[in-house]
């Protein structure tokens, strides 16, 4: 099992980084901001948003059934509370599924996440499917996550898969494969579900780091 230490991770997969007094609208901004919906960024429940682009990438969904699709910067995305299709568009995005940057842990709605194209990072919890597209993508399984995560597009020559764990003792504990995908399943209670790989998954094909506890606090 390969245990990252929580600094060197959370560089990279933290939202919260940045100045929370920092309004400026360049895609820089957006990029280094704190994931805290504004009153322009956030959208109505049930809402359809598509920026365009040349539209900062920073918005929020409110609770509903919700669809978000970025725009060609380096999009913040997250569909909050509610069954949610959530589309990067291009550039390296930075999606998230639920109710977890508000530090409520996972929304319990299963949604639907979409890199497209650029290296994105994709947040998800039980119930979620993400599809990384083009590019290097990470694919990080909340902490509190159960059930079934299905990554639809795993490529293990150049994804990633994280799972967030509050424990050191994590394992894989068996591997199946049915109806044209492997099932991982981890000792968490969480599986994994890879569609089109056909082969088990070596324990270091997975990288289990710390949670987080500051997410959801700023």
């Amino acid at each position: 099992m390969l245990l990252a230490a929580i600094g060197p991770m959370f560089a990279i997969f933290d939202p919260f980084g940045g100045d929370d007094d920092d309004q400026d609208t360049d895609a820089s901004a957006v990029q280094d901001g704190p994931l805290v919906p504004s009153e322009e960024a956030a959208i109505q429940d049930g809402e359809t948003l598509a920026p365009g682009a040349t539209t900062p990438g920073f918005f929020q969904g409110l609770g509903g059934d919700d669809t978000l699709t970025g725009s060609s910067l380096d999009d913040r995305l997250t569909g909050s509370f509610g069954a949610d299709v959530i589309s990067g568009g291009t550039g390296n995005d930075t999606l998230f599924s639920g109710g977890e940057t508000l530090g409520e842990g996972e929304d319990g709605e299963a949604d639907l996440l979409d890199g497209q194209e650029g290296d994105d990072v994709l947040m998800l919890g039980g119930g979620d499917t993400g599809l990384g597209g083009e590019g290097a993508d990470s694919f990080t399984m909340l902490s509190d996550a159960q059930g079934n995560i299905t990554v639809g597009d795993y490529d293990p020559t150049q994804d990633a898969l994280v799972v967030e764990t509050t424990r050191e003792d994590v394992t894989i504990l068996g591997q199946t494969f049915e109806n044209g995908a492997l099932r991982v399943s981890l000792s968490t209670g969480l599986s994994i579900t890879l569609p089109g790989i056909e082969n088990p998954i070596s324990d270091s094909a997975i990288l289990f780091v710390m949670a987080n506890p500051l997410r959801g606090i700023g």
